[in-house]
């Protein structure tokens, strides 16, 4: 078995970072986790529940796997782990039966390789990110590369298989959440959602068009045409499955296909139960703020 000290330098410096990325999904003071809940963390495929033995078991493996590269034509990887998080949308809120289902669901990705699960809650906007950190090489004898091992074409396909398993994991949730405002959503959609936010100008046209409509529609097609009729929008074709319409201080017509408009609508609504959750939320912590002042 290789020692610590006969591993190369890129390893080594490797683990500075792994320590880096520990340390972090704990770190009250970082700006990242202002007025969140910070979980206790979980470790899986390792001896123990402690950060020490989950980095012990990510350079347990990347040490075997460069000794069993000995002698072999080909560049050895120096990553020792990788990570990715999952993010819940605004207002989800979700129960702690929630948390550990998605969290099991997630290790499932993993059945080989060790893993850290930090879940880091905002009380305030319902929104939870699991922060997931990962060993890169699996527990097999010799070890390989978890995203080339597991995953055939490397990081894409293991993106999506995990998006894949995020809608698998929120289609079960749903059915027990009912309502379309208690809906959760993938990772992918939430960042759809706040990219608008983040900067204005990145809204796609469907994200315009119904900031344009506004509460005239009621997300129904076959009420989209007369309501843009009736705010004077142009549209220069239109069918079953999409329309053509100029937006205000554009010169050319752009097409938006229905479902697209759709599910523009639902995340506008989305957004609005989002906010008046929010708003609700925080006038009752005034409100209780203002009662122990008395």
């Amino acid at each position: 078995m290789m020692k610590l000290a006969d591993l190369p330098l890129e390893i080594l410096q490797r683990l500075d970072g792994l320590w880096g990325r520990i340390r972090y999904q704990v770190d009250k003071e970082d700006k990242d986790h202002e007025k969140k809940i910070l979980h206790t963390p979980g470790n899986y495929n390792c001896v123990d529940q402690t950060p020490a033995a989950f980095a012990a078991a990510v350079l347990r493996n990347a040490a075997r796997y460069w000794e069993s590269r000995k002698g072999k034509v080909g560049k050895r990887t120096s990553i020792i782990f990788h990570e990715f998080i999952y993010s819940s949308s605004e207002a989800a809120f979700l129960s702690k039966t929630e948390r550990a289902a998605i969290g099991a669901e997630i290790v499932s990705l993993f059945p080989d390789v060790p893993i850290r699960l930090a879940w880091h809650e905002d009380p305030v906007t319902g929104r939870s990110d699991l922060h997931v950190l990962f060993g890169y090489h699996t527990e097999e004898n010799p070890p390989r590369v978890l995203l080339s091992a597991r995953y055939g074409a490397g990081k894409r396909s293991f993106s999506f298989t995990a998006f894949i398993t995020e809608k698998r994991i929120n289609e079960s949730l749903n059915q027990a959440r009912g309502p379309i405002e208690n809906r959760l959503v993938t990772t992918a959609e939430v960042g759809r959602e706040r990219r608008p936010k983040r900067n204005r100008e990145k809204q796609t046209p469907a994200d315009i068009l119904i900031t344009i409509l506004g509460p005239d529609w009621d997300g129904e097609r076959k009420n989209l045409i007369p309501i843009l009729r009736k705010k004077k929008i142009a549209v220069t074709r239109h069918n079953d499955e999409f329309l053509s319409v100029v937006l205000p201080g554009r010169k050319r017509a752009v097409r938006l296909y229905l479902d697209e408009l759709v599910q523009a609508y639902d995340r506008a609504k989305q957004r609005q139960i989002a906010a008046a959750k929010t708003a609700a939320r925080k006038k009752r912590q005034l409100g209780s703020q203002a009662a122990d002042d008395l």
